[in-house]
């Protein structure tokens, strides 16, 4: 629906504060009043107040209370347009939790939401889910905003900080990995002040690019060394390793071949002999043998012999 910008008022709940200067909201106004392509998000005044009754004499009058889309709002006032296109989504503020929720959603994902933007709201968002129970309240603040427990720490951690190394944080002039570390070591050492704070972060930086320029130093020393060497001790140095074992010093030089790898024994091998199978006379000649035999152990114990003695 289209709404007069005089009867919508921005939250004071948006985290957001950098809106861009004077000429960028000018340029953003222009554009606007060729084409809207987004419709900024609002909730009506009475479903807000009940929320937050205390907001009462901060957004006046109005009938809408804004959401998403202040940088349109003020862009749009920059240029004198006397209304926008909006969507009213008073389910949005059915709770506290689902208002923050969704108002710091849509800043997460933008470019221009600073670091400190981004834990004030984060920090606003764990203070409305401690009404319900202070235990817990960051898990489900990550929850609501699908992160880990920790990064919400990591963020809240960042307001500690002296406004100045905040501002800094914000500009862009500091990196969140810098934050961090100093963070850390204002939790180990809490009575640092500003100056003591940014004294040991460029110590840190001095010592990392003393770290750096040891590492680049023995990088161009092994380059140089390596340049010096003989063809013969590069292809070495860069032969694959082999299964067996043999002497390197004489692989290395190309005019000696690498002598065989020597395997002792260390036992004699068995020799296996034919089986040498009897003959057929043979055969026949130890069968009379016994037989004649057989034959005199029963005449000798008082029986005759069953047949007669073969010829």
């Amino acid at each position: 629906m289209r709404l007069q910008l005089n009867d919508v008022s921005p939250t004071p709940l948006n985290p957001r504060r950098n809106f861009g200067t004077p000429e960028e909201l000018t340029r953003f106004g222009e554009e606007l009043r060729a084409a809207q392509l987004a419709a900024c998000v609002a909730v009506s005044r009475d479903v807000y107040l009940n929320l937050w009754p205390d907001h009462a004499d901060h957004i006046g009058d109005v009938k809408h209370v804004l959401v998403n889309g202040e940088r349109r709002y003020r862009g749009a006032c920059q240029v004198g347009l006397d209304a926008l296109d909006f969507v009213v989504r008073d389910e949005l503020a059915a709770s506290r939790e689902t208002f923050i929720n969704h108002l710091l959603k849509e800043n997460l994902d933008r470019a221009d939401f600073d670091i400190i933007e981004r834990a004030r709201g984060i920090s606003e968002l764990v203070a409305v889910c401690a009404e319900e129970s202070e235990r817990g309240a960051r898990a489900r603040a990550a929850e609501h905003l699908g992160k880990d427990r920790s990064w919400i720490t990591h963020q809240l951690s960042l307001l500690d900080l002296p406004e100045a190394i905040q501002a800094m944080l914000s500009s862009g002039d500091l990196p969140e990995r810098d934050g961090r570390l100093l963070v850390r070591q204002l939790k180990e050492n809490p009575g640092l002040t500003e100056a003591d704070l940014l004294q040991f972060l460029k110590d840190q930086k001095a010592a990392r690019s003393a770290e750096k320029e040891a590492e680049r130093a023995l990088l161009a020393a092994a380059a140089a060394r390596r340049r010096t060497l003989p063809s013969w001790r590069k292809r070495a140095l860069l032969m694959p390793p082999v299964a067996h074992q043999h002497n390197w010093t004489a692989a290395r030089q190309p005019h000696r071949p690498p002598p065989r790898p020597t395997v002792r024994a260390t036992r004699r091998p068995i020799r296996l002999h034919p089986v040498r199978m009897p003959s057929p006379s043979l055969s026949r000649s130890r069968a009379r043998t016994s037989s004649r035999l057989s034959c005199r152990r029963r005449t000798r114990n008082g029986h005759p012999p069953s047949s007669p003695r073969p010829p």
